[in-house]
């Protein structure tokens, strides 16, 4: 047997014995803790803790308010420096885990050696000794590949914590887009049309290009209108094949991805001839995004979310739709849930809810019934500072719901016919309207069947039944289809004028100041005066058909063509956004 080197000969068997068992007792000991801790230790969990989220809901409503963004961030950097501790602890945790590793398994190789014994003529007729020396040997040479195992299970929890961790930061960068670069559904971050203040522009012509920022052909059909959150633009798009959402870049009009939707629909001859009525098809509902998921709703009764990547997180298939016309039902987003009118059925048969859904996940959170048959209308919510409320509106009734668990509060008779006007609301008055039925002013302090008591106006000449109403709680729009525009004082229902507009209207108006902006479906907009005295103050053609409501950001517009989809705002200012990236 050859001679040990000098440093070996200090490892003798009782040595050696000793070293293996130690080193496997510490190994074992960090396998298991660092297991445990890598699987409880969850970073999106910890930024996802009700007090971190609370303030998260308060900056939604507040974005302005620099206190709440002060301790939001105290609070963000004091939990990822606590994400950071606990990494550095799996880290060094890993080291030690393969150090002991490597001395279990070359002191369990340098055991073996020292039990070996020179071959001994009986071992021929004993193989029973042979099998034993096999036997080390093999454990032995088992036992190697582990370190190799243990390091890939710490790369693995590594791993996993860095991509939730990438995830909490993207929840904390999406609360801080400033709300001027936010139009998070359609018709605005309250969903009610109106804006205090904002600077755009008021003048543009796609023939000329003048004030045409970009233009972008759009890869599907559909009359969704557009949202926003900081650089990005949302849009959805169906057939009876695909139902797509697309994401562009607001600074160049590029498509950054876009997203077929993966749910198990069933088709029917009845969705087939849904698709063949242009007029609304599967791809009217427009998306809401909250800065972490997109929630969009398509006229197949899909409803899905996916992320900022693109990456779908959840859908769900709410069933054969039944509606004469299709389904035009766009969810609302309040306090991060996506809200949800499904009106379905006839008078006889009504098939319809009101859902609210957990955007992060698809969980139903809760799924209130609806005796009213099919709408086209759209659910707003509001906080009138006495109580949150869900306004919705259908024949007959405006339904009132609260908005943490889907108990209806009030409701009042006042419609009647295909609603799809959504309803306006301004201080402590919502207002619905539908063509050959009223225009209607309800008190929403009421509780129960209110209609004899909190109905404070109505109306019932020109009316609309498809673009919606639009108030401050102090003057109310009303624009009809067939071009005839109407002013009301909000309180009294005193109609200051009513003008008309030669052409046909489906987009919704949306208020800026003291501007109303409306865009006729030949893509031509008014700029209106929102006031008492009727004035236009200017008009600017697209040169393409819309029958969508426009999206509005700080300085710029996005519209949504039959065809394209362009962006309002000046050449410098895009050539300033393209040098920024």
């Amino acid at each position: 047997m050859p001679t040990e080197s000098k440093w070996l000969s200090f490892f003798d068997l009782k040595t050696t014995k000793q070293i293996v068992v130690f080193s496997g007792i510490v190994s074992a000991i960090l396998i298991v803790g660092l297991s445990w801790y890598g699987l409880q230790y969850r970073p999106i969990e910890h930024f996802d803790a009700p007090e971190f989220l609370a303030i998260k809901e308060e900056i939604r409503q507040n974005p302005t308010n620099e206190n709440l963004i002060s301790a939001f961030r105290q609070e963000d950097l004091m939990r990822r420096e606590g994400y950071f501790e606990s990494r550095r602890k799996l880290e060094v945790g890993g080291l030690l885990l393969f150090a002991s590793l490597a001395v279990f398994v070359l002191s369990l190789r340098r055991l073996a050696v020292l039990l070996e014994r020179l071959p001994e003529p009986l071992e021929i007729m004993l193989p029973e000794k042979s099998g034993k020396k096999n036997r080390r040997s093999i454990l032995a040479t088992l036992l190697i590949p582990l370190p190799v195992a243990c390091a890939v299970l710490i790369s693995f929890v590594l791993y996993a914590q860095n991509v939730s961790s990438q995830e909490g930061q993207e929840a904390a960068q999406a609360v801080e887009v400033p709300v001027s670069q936010q139009w998070n559904q359609l018709r605005g971050n309250n969903g009610l049309g109106i804006v205090a203040r904002l600077e755009v522009p008021v003048s543009w012509n796609g023939e000329t290009e003048e004030n045409i920022a970009w233009k972008t052909p759009i890869p599907m059909k559909g009359n969704s209108s557009p949202v926003i959150w900081g650089d990005r633009i949302f849009l959805t798009g169906a057939d009876l094949d695909q139902r797509k959402i697309f994401c562009f870049d607001l600074g160049t009009g590029s498509l950054l991805w876009e997203t077929a939707i993966q749910t198990p629909v069933v088709v029917d001859e009845d969705m087939k001839r849904t698709e063949s009525m242009g007029d609304t098809g599967f791809g009217s509902p427009t998306a809401v995004t909250n800065g972490e998921q997109v929630v969009a709703f398509f006229g197949t009764n899909e409803i899905a979310a996916v992320d900022f990547t693109g990456k779908q997180i959840w859908s769900k298939w709410l069933g054969k739709p039944d509606s004469m016309y299709g389904v035009a039902t766009s969810p609302c987003l309040f306090e991060n849930k996506a809200i949800l009118q499904l009106d379905q059925g006839s008078e006889e048969g009504p098939k319809s809810a009101l859902y609210a859904f957990n955007p992060a996940d698809g969980r139903i959170i809760w799924k209130t019934d609806r005796d009213v048959p099919a709408s086209w209308s759209s659910p707003i919510a509001v906080d009138t500072g006495e109580r949150k409320q869900i306004l919705t509106a259908a024949n007959p009734w405006v339904i009132s719901y609260n908005p943490d668990n889907g108990v209806e509060l009030w409701r009042a008779k006042v419609l009647e016919g295909d609603v799809a006007p959504i309803p306006a609301y301004g201080d402590g008055l919502v207002f619905t309207a539908v063509d050959y039925s009223q225009l209607s002013a309800v008190e929403v302090t009421g509780s129960g069947d209110v209609t004899e008591t909190h109905v404070r106006w109505t109306f019932d000449e020109e009316l609309p039944d498809i673009p919606s109403p639009v108030t401050d709680g102090k003057y109310l729009f009303l624009p009809t289809s067939y071009g005839y525009m109407l002013m009301f004082d909000a309180k009294t229902g005193e109609n200051f004028w009513t003008e008309e507009i030669r052409g046909d209207f489906w987009s919704s108006p949306i208020v800026i100041g003291d501007k109303i902006f409306l865009t006729d479906t030949e893509g031509k907009t008014y700029i209106l005066k929102f006031g008492p005295e009727y004035e236009i103050l200017g008009e600017a053609e697209l040169g393409e058909k819309v029958v969508t409501t426009p999206a509005f950001v700080e300085n710029r517009i996005v519209i949504r063509g039959e065809e394209n989809l362009y962006c309002i705002g000046s050449k410098e200012w895009q050539s300033d956004t393209m040098s920024a990236q």
